[in-house]
């Protein structure tokens, strides 16, 4: 059963006649003469048919929510596990050849258990703030913020990733950085869940761009990365729970949290999110925030 026999079976059952039993549904074609008579296709009476229709297609609807639920769970625990293994590795060896390390190796592990804190900082706090979406309890505590501090706080969480893959983040900005009236803790954790994405699915040794327009009303925020790009099929999905993209289930992690809170809040501040691709070639993923603070919910 394909799409289309779903919306056949959704058409027929909303359709039907009460006391009608549905004896069978399928794509209209044109009649054919067999043998000097008409074939058509009748319906029935009875008392089951649209129900057992309807209840196919709620087990339907239920067998894809239960897979993505298991598949969040698996990209969650591996989320979990990855990082916290590195970290109990090298706490082990720093704990049991403290007297012998040297200070290269111990600078390097230091740097991999605070690349591995924020990778766990990050993904708590994106469990954190879709549970809080999603009962409608998460509420913005909007003050003013320079664009300088939120780009500011962002590139500090993102910079023990960034030198992992030896990338820099370059930023260009147009027109004068206004000041915001914002969540800045939620604006900080958008930029920081695109950086992310940027550092994660970016080529090593290639710069990420931060580019920052102030467009008079509102100001955008575009964050661009060379990588395989996204396929343009997929690319009306990505801002969807739970989603994740071909290319994107190929590299390891991903929880499929992000860019859908990334687009809650950044609505709830009365902006807007957008992305465009080449595959093959660059991302781009912006989003734009309404200058004077007005717009979203308080």
């Amino acid at each position: 059963m394909d799409e289309q026999d779903v919306a056949l079976i959704e058409m027929h059952a909303v359709t039907a006649r009460a006391g009608e039993t549905i004896l069978a549904v399928g794509r209209r074609q044109a009649p054919r003469r067999v043998a000097g008579t008409w074939s058509m296709l009748t319906m029935g009476t009875g008392p089951t048919g649209a129900p057992w229709l309807l209840h196919r297609l709620y087990l339907r609807k239920k067998e894809k929510l239960d897979a993505s639920q298991v598949e969040f769970l698996a990209n969650v625990s591996h989320e979990l596990r990855t990082p916290l293994t590195a970290m109990a590795a090298a706490s082990q060896v720093m704990l049991q050849e403290y007297q012998s390390i040297q200070p290269d190796q111990l600078g390097n592990m230091l740097a991999l258990l605070v690349r591995n804190t924020r990778r766990l900082e990050s993904l708590v706090s994106n469990l954190i703030d879709a549970a809080g979406l999603q009962n409608g309890k998460l509420q913005l505590r909007k003050s003013a913020a320079t664009v300088q501090s939120l780009v500011r706080d962002a590139y500090d969480f993102v910079l023990p990733l960034l030198d992992a893959k030896h990338q820099r983040l370059e930023t260009r900005t147009t027109g004068e950085p206004p000041v915001l009236t914002v969540d800045a803790k939620r604006i900080v954790g958008v930029l920081v869940n695109l950086l992310a994405n940027a550092n994660r699915y970016g080529v090593p040794n290639e710069p990420i761009q931060l580019l920052i327009a102030n467009e008079g009303t509102f100001v955008r925020f575009t964050v661009r990365q060379k990588g395989p790009g996204i396929p343009k099929e997929e690319q009306a999905l990505l801002f969807e729970r739970f989603y994740r993209t071909s290319s994107g289930a190929a590299v390891s992690g991903g929880s499929g949290l992000g860019l859908a809170i990334v687009k809650d809040i950044v609505e709830m501040h009365g902006g807007t999110v957008g992305m465009h691709s080449k595959p093959g070639l660059t991302t781009a993923f912006w989003f734009t925030l309404p200058i004077d603070g007005s717009g979203g919910v308080a």
